[in-house]
């Protein structure tokens, strides 16, 4: 992100833009989100340049998979957030963003958070809806699996996943409604 700039600024396909506040380079999911919540809240001209198209760096080799499974109260707290606003994408952002919420199953032999990827104290502190499955009951959420008898299951029936070219692209859109001026195949 770059800082606030008077010079003029001359695209690869002549286009210009003379003035920004705040300029924004890669628009994947991370540049398009950003220009959005900046353009909403109104803090000055945002210019979002990505050299190629939307969403064809590293967004476009993501799972995109939306869990609350971390140890850091930081992160829990942001996907807690992220599944709100990804449960109301058309009414917060506007069009479709791919999300489907089937849950998220990490299967282990220990509940402890090396083993989970997550503070099950602290996420149930925060309000994370989970569930603690012995083996058994394995088969019901992974009927392919094969189980030894002594693993243990960590269910997140919030969880799910979102199309990363989807919410890019829908963010730029938004972020455009919002004020933002937005370009690809803009750099050289």
């Amino acid at each position: 992100m770059g800082t606030r700039s008077n010079r003029r600024l001359t695209l690869n396909h002549e286009e210009t833009i003379d003035r920004h506040d705040i300029l924004i380079t890669g628009g994947g999911v991370h540049g398009a989100g950003l220009a959005y919540h900046l353009s909403r809240a109104k803090v000055g001209r945002v210019t979002l340049l990505e050299k190629n198209a939307l969403a064809s760096g590293p967004t476009s080799k993501s799972g995109a998979m939306i869990r609350p499974i971390f140890t850091e109260r930081t992160y829990l707290e942001l996907v807690m957030e992220s599944i709100g606003m990804f449960s109301q994408w058309n009414d917060l952002v506007g069009g479709h963003c791919g999300f489907v919420q089937n849950g998220f199953l990490r299967i282990t032999d220990t509940l402890d958070s090396n083993s989970t990827g997550g503070d099950l104290e602290l996420m149930r502190e925060l309000g994370v809806r989970y569930e603690l499955l012995e083996a058994g009951r394995l088969k019901e959420f992974a009927g392919m699996g094969e189980f030894s008898g002594d693993e243990r299951g960590l269910w997140l029936s919030d969880s799910g996943y979102a199309d990363p070219a989807l919410t890019t692209v829908t963010l730029a859109a938004a972020a455009t409604r919002e004020g933002a001026r937005v370009s690809w195949k803009a750099l050289k």
